[in-house]
């Protein structure tokens, strides 16, 4: 749903309207080893054909933080979207980039997901690192293009595997922050 917010103390929701008819499937698990819980609910709520895609799996790990503090995506949860994706038949990779003045290779160490990626046999790309691609916006209406990095256009699709957060403009910053950064 769309949602316009009024500003002020408490930001309270005053109008939401429905952008697609689509239903949306949504699963929840809690209590348990967080890599099964993963697969377990992604197998209940996906139904998109992977086989063959390249898939971009892209957490949360700008920050220099460990798993398990609320503030970089589990690195179990990464685990766990990795197999889903090879169990699909995808070719998933894990990229990310970071906030300014965080090393990249000390975050991905210090999040696991370092030893994750290797121990699941899948690159871990900083997004940093790709030459920028201008991607035009048909029908703009505030921008025109934007660039993002080259891995990232590489993709057939992404997976964004955001952490949940509060935020000062939008109370809860989920999946749509993770994409900017």
């Amino acid at each position: 749903e769309s949602c316009d917010i009024r500003p002020g103390p408490g930001y309270r929701f005053i109008e939401s309207r429905p952008m697609t008819k689509k239903k949306f499937r949504i699963g929840i698990r809690h209590g348990g080893a967080p890599a099964a819980m993963t697969i377990e609910v992604l197998r209940e709520v996906v139904t998109r054909d992977f086989r063959n895609k390249s898939v971009l799996i892209k957490p949360n790990l700008g920050f220099l933080s460990s798993s398990g503090t609320g503030v970089v995506t589990h690195c179990e949860v990464v685990r766990g979207v990795i197999r889903f994706m090879k169990e699909a038949g995808a070719l998933p990779f894990v990229g990310d980039s970071c906030i300014f003045g965080v090393n990249q290779q000390e975050a991905f160490v210090k999040s696991g997901a370092l030893a994750v990626t290797r121990e699941e046999g899948v690159d871990l790309i900083n997004l940093d690192e790709g030459e920028p691609v201008v991607i035009k916006i048909p029908a703009p209406l505030a921008v025109d293009q934007v660039k993002i990095s080259s891995h990232v256009a590489q993709a057939d699709c992404i997976v964004s595997v955001p952490v949940m957060k509060t935020h000062m403009y939008t109370i809860a910053s989920l999946s749509l922050k993770n994409m900017k950064g």
